[in-house]
């Protein structure tokens, strides 16, 4: 199974993801998705959560703290969960599009805009919502 953590300003969130959507689903804690960080609570109250029982899993965690780790506890999969890269961007790309306003102070310049209108457009795909406007921000944020 694979999961994602947020770690920012000792608060902390888990999402799941859910193979069938294509996306994470917050697992929340007395009906909230953020909760405060205390480390070893914070893990007893994964495992039962997730009601662990050994088995490996795979994390993506989003931190503004290089320092922030699994616990020694669980045990990590030998493999990713999702073996392909942009797969992975993808995924956290949906995510952080889908729960956060992006600016650019100061505003891009038009002539970036105009950089990437030269580029080949492929044929348009049978894509979600959030898939269509994970990948707008893509091409927005140029890359």
């Amino acid at each position: 199974m694979l999961y994602l953590i947020k770690y920012v300003k000792n608060k902390i969130a888990l999402l799941e993801y859910e193979s069938d959507m294509k996306s994470f689903m917050p697992m929340k804690k007395n009906g909230e998705v953020w909760q405060e960080y205390e480390e070893e609570a914070f893990w007893q109250w994964f495992k039962k959560k997730i009601e662990y029982e050994g088995e490996a899993l795979s994390f993506v965690i989003m931190s503004e703290s290089e320092h922030f780790s699994i616990s020694q506890t669980i045990q990590l999969s030998k493999r990713n969960f999702i073996q392909n890269r942009t797969d992975i961007y993808q995924l956290v790309l949906n995510e952080i599009a889908s729960r956060t306003q992006l600016s650019f102070f100061p505003p891009i310049k038009q002539t970036m805009a105009k950089q990437r209108k030269s580029k080949k457009k492929s044929p348009p795909k049978k894509e979600s919502l959030s898939e269509y406007y994970a990948q707008k921000t893509k091409r927005y944020q140029g890359v």
